[in-house]
């Protein structure tokens, strides 16, 4: 049951009026939803307007909003008893379609059916998941992202067995919402000789929370091995504790010369160099705490010079697991 409370929207004349201003040219799929559905199905499709991509909400047909919220509320207890799956994890990882930049299609139906057989007297999600991960391995020939990107639908990867590693893992989360499985994508960085960025999957199991599944075309390092940082950006968190040891990097507050704007960055080394930690660029006059996986790391803080030039100070530390690491800018 959904929690009519949780929404806080619950539609606003201004909030709707404000939305439906950016929807022009599809406000009425959006309209004969709100005045057809009601009770759970009207509180999920209120909830994906809110909360989905602006092209989304013009890019949304009728048939893919009813696929999405009838498909999302009729699987919702399959894998799941009760409360074990609370709004909180319902809405964002079974309910909201999106994995990657992949266009909006309905999906539910088609790849629920398609796997139910698979799965078929499995009640644990992860085991589930497992088994969809490993027959997406191999029945799919990976290719390398085009010249000019783009995501194919995950029906169309599962027709044509074949798709990047960014597509095999669309159709893994898609296939996995698709059987009420919550579902989200983790992006990881390792530093190392096998270090890069990878992604893999996890998926919530109720009383043990999340655990990961591995997919084979991602080849993230064994037991997390180099692991530097993870971050769900669905969630907008940094997951990193729980997946390997970690330590705490605090970045002292500085004194700047006024009228000087410094920034830091954390880089991992890897065979090539080194990469930049997305998520954890500093200020140095305000400071900050890192939650890090443990390793070295070379911190960076730059400013641009009037002529046009960088200056910039480095410094290379070794962070120690459950350790307290101060740096010190400009010390």
């Amino acid at each position: 049951m959904i929690a009519a409370g949780l929404f806080l929207l619950l539609f606003e004349a201004s909030l709707l009026d404000s939305l439906l201003a950016q929807t022009q040219g599809n406000t009425g799929v959006w309209m004969q939803a709100f005045e057809n559905l009601e009770g759970e199905e009207l509180l999920c499709a209120e909830y994906l307007f809110e909360n989905i991509p602006r092209l989304d909400r013009l890019e949304m047909t009728g048939e893919a909003l009813e696929d999405h919220v009838m498909g999302a509320l009729g699987a919702r207890h399959l894998f799941y008893d009760g409360e074990s799956i609370p709004d909180s994890v319902f809405l964002p990882f079974v309910l909201d379609y999106r994995v990657d930049q992949e266009p909006v299609t309905p999906y539910r139906k088609a790849l629920g059916g398609f796997w139910r057989d698979a799965v078929s007297g499995d009640s644990d999600p992860h085991s589930a998941a497992t088994v969809i991960c490993r027959e997406i391995g191999s029945r799919t020939a990976i290719t390398q992202p085009g010249y000019l990107g783009g995501v194919e639908p995950p029906l169309a990867v599962l027709e044509s067995a074949s798709g990047t590693p960014g597509e095999c893992t669309v159709l893994l989360c898609s296939s996995l919402k698709s059987l009420g499985v919550a579902c989200r994508q983790v992006d990881g960085w390792f530093s190392g000789p096998d270090g890069g960025r990878r992604r893999w999957v996890e998926v919530w199991t109720g009383a043990e929370g999340w655990k990961p599944v591995l997919p084979p075309w991602e080849d993230v390092p064994e037991g997390f091995r180099g692991l530097a940082l993870a971050v769900c950006e669905a969630a907008g968190e940094i997951v990193t504790e729980g997946r390997a040891p970690v330590g705490r990097l605090v970045i002292a507050p500085s004194e700047v010369p006024s009228g000087e704007e410094w920034m830091g960055t954390v880089n991992i080394p890897v065979t090539s160099g080194y990469i930049p930690l997305d998520w954890t660029g500093f200020d140095p006059a305000a400071g900050d705490t890192l939650v890090l996986g443990a390793g070295e790391y070379l911190l960076c803080v730059c400013r641009r010079e009037p002529w046009g030039g960088v200056l910039m100070r480095t410094e290379t530390v070794v962070l120690e697991p459950g350790s307290d690491l101060v740096f010190r800018p400009f010390q």
